[in-house]
């Protein structure tokens, strides 16, 4: 419910999308569609969300998830973009991977974003944000925090570094959302530390009691591919 209305509203990501104008739409840009509940013949979207950098090949959208993570009762949208690059042209690091947060009002979410989540890392092709899991309060301040995968995430150093073992962040929420200094709350690495692992590809956060009952998975590809992961 991004409008607090009472009724629940859908976000849709469509992360291969073109957008943009005048010089022409940006190729996989990506964007999320916004419908209002209430109406299920709406055909139009309330509101387009545009990856708000207006990155190619970004997948803004690939990961979608609501919850209330500024504590205003009112959900919000939270969109990842696991392909975006971060910093000047010069010292971009490509597939770092974003994380956008979309704060809802009565007036629903804006189109550009309210904080914005880089790869606390700053890793190259880590695909921070590739995996969201719907927020909740894992850590009992009454805020719905954020968990977020990065499933290429390497770890460890030199000879021992494992290549997309994957990560798991975790940022808390607080009444201005999560924080946006480059750094995380949590990390959970790959408890084997195995190579290409890719944990954190998928995330389940039981919301009764996260302390308690949460689950990982590490996947790649398609169902028939699923690799164990676990944490």
């Amino acid at each position: 419910d991004v409008d607090g209305d009472g009724i629940a509203d859908m976000a849709v990501g469509a992360p291969q999308e073109a957008a943009g104008s005048g010089g022409g739409p940006v190729v996989r840009e990506g964007a999320v569609f916004l419908f209002l509940g209430g109406d299920l013949e709406a055909t139009e979207p309330y509101r387009l969300l545009d990856n708000p950098t207006g990155q190619r090949d970004a997948n803004f959208g690939l990961a979608v998830a609501g919850g209330d993570v500024d504590g205003d009762g009112i959900a919000d949208v939270i969109v990842g973009a696991p392909q975006q690059r971060s910093g000047a042209d010069a010292d971009a690091v490509v597939g770092e991977g974003t994380v956008f947060v979309y704060l809802g009002s009565r007036a629903g979410p804006q189109r550009r974003p309210d904080v914005t989540v880089d790869n606390p890392a700053d890793q190259l092709f880590g695909f921070f944000g590739q995996a969201l899991g719907r927020p909740a309060d894992v850590n009992g301040d009454g805020f719905l925090d954020l968990v977020v995968g990065a499933p290429s995430q390497e770890s460890g150093e030199g000879d021992d570094r494992a290549t997309s073992e994957g990560t798991v962040f975790i940022l808390f929420g607080g009444a201005s959302g999560p924080r946006s200094d480059g750094g995380a709350d949590g990390e959970i690495d790959n408890p084997t530390d195995q190579a290409r692992g890719f944990f954190g590809s998928g995330l389940a956060v039981r919301v009764e009691d996260a302390r308690e009952d949460s689950t990982m998975w590490a996947s790649r590809g398609p169902a028939r591919d699923l690799e164990e992961g676990r944490a």
